[in-house]
């Protein structure tokens, strides 16, 4: 561990949980025909099956708007889960190539003022990984908990068991444990991908916040004498950097894409129920839609950020004071960092805080407008 700053150990702790949690999803905890080919598609098979439960709960005949309305919306959640099952399971060399990354960052540096950076930025990103699963358990599983008591209490069904067109009254028990097991099911995979996620996003931004410190560095006197070999460390750290976070989006791609798109028809319903009937799981459900919502926006803002910051603190360097050769490498990395990027939706619309304002817009005319027709 001599050639490792010192929060490489907590780093490894840290890799090696979501490596079990990758395993868990994947269910290749051993070697063999059934949990590395078979076993993949178990847990993505689960997710589908709540989705069609879920959808099977609006042919009851007795179910009311409330009792409809979330049915929707749980087939609508299960299917966020599903396409983050499916993603990690299918990208996980990838997510492993990003891990190896990580690891390489955590490397004693020859500048002491870049090791120092590194320390306090992978620290920083640790001490929020810890704090993530906390946060994911106590929201979903409140949200969640809250409704099915509700349910639970007024004796009805939102998750059914599909092809039984039993009475429900009659089955009750056996529809609240069939409810029960399945929103159990639903709530450990979300929190177990979003938290592999959020946290692999935290420890990206802790890089970013390394390059432009490294950027900075270029006007310490202390790098006069070597900036031509600074100037490279710092062009293939970018060039990394980009490529592991590039392919961090791809491996999100559809996760964020789905999960955007999805909760703006979610917060549509959510407006409509607030109004119609105003349940205390209500309030609940919305705040944890609203919160993953606000999170993807506020993590596209800070991605969009960092990656514009590059190309002014470049700017701002004393790069006028250098030769013609560093100058040219300096306008290398300028045009390589002309662009800013983040998350996109669909590929086309960026997510940021600005999309999050016009969608709570949007979905607040949507429901006034359904709410004048009703």
């Amino acid at each position: 561990m001599k050639d490792y700053i010192e929060c490489y150990e907590q780093y490894l702790s840290f890799e090696k949980g979501l490596k079990h949690s990758i395993k868990f999803i994947a269910l290749s905890f051993c070697e063999g025909y059934i949990c590395n080919d078979c076993g993949k598609l178990l847990l993505p098979l689960i997710c589908l099956y709540i989705s069609v439960s879920a959808v099977a709960a609006l042919f009851i005949p007795d179910a009311d708007l409330l009792q409809r309305i979330m049915t929707i919306i749980i087939s609508i959640g299960t299917t966020q889960v599903l396409t983050k099952v499916v993603s990690i399971i299918f990208f996980e060399d990838d997510l492993n190539k990003i891990f190896l990354w990580l690891r390489d960052i955590h490397r004693i540096k020859e500048v002491d003022s870049i090791n120092r950076s590194a320390q306090t930025n992978f620290q920083t990103s640790f001490e929020f990984t810890k704090i993530i699963p906390k946060i994911l358990i106590f929201g979903y599983l409140g949200s969640v908990s809250t409704y099915m008591s509700y349910f639970a209490y007024v004796g009805k069904v939102v998750i059914a068991v599909p092809g039984s067109m039993s009475d429900t009254q009659e089955s009750l028990i056996f529809y609240c444990t069939h409810q029960f097991m399945s929103n159990i099911a639903a709530v450990s995979l979300i929190c177990v991908t979003d938290y592999i996620a959020i946290s692999i996003a935290i420890y990206i931004a802790g890089a970013f916040n390394i390059l432009h410190d490294m950027i900075k560095c270029l006007n310490a006197s202390e790098f006069i004498e070597k900036e031509k070999e600074f100037i490279k460390t710092i062009h293939i750290f970018h060039n990394e950097l980009t490529e592991n976070f590039k392919n961090y989006l791809n491996i999100f791609y559809y996760p964020f894409t789905v999960q955007h798109t999805s909760n703006i028809c979610l917060l549509i319903f959510i407006f409509f129920l607030l109004n119609e009937n105003r349940v205390f799981f209500v309030y609940a459900i919305f705040l944890i839609i609203l919160a993953q919502f606000g999170i993807l926006c506020c993590f596209g803002e800070i991605f969009r950020i960092k990656t514009g910051r590059i190309f002014n603190d470049l700017y701002m360097t004393k790069w006028y004071e250098l030769d013609i050769k560093d100058q040219k490498a300096i306008l290398i990395l300028l045009q390589g960092s002309q662009k800013d990027f983040g998350f996109k939706l669909a590929g086309m619309f960026d997510i940021n805080l600005v999309m999050f304002v016009k969608v709570i817009k949007l979905c607040f005319s949507c429901y006034a407008v359904l709410h004048s027709l009703t």
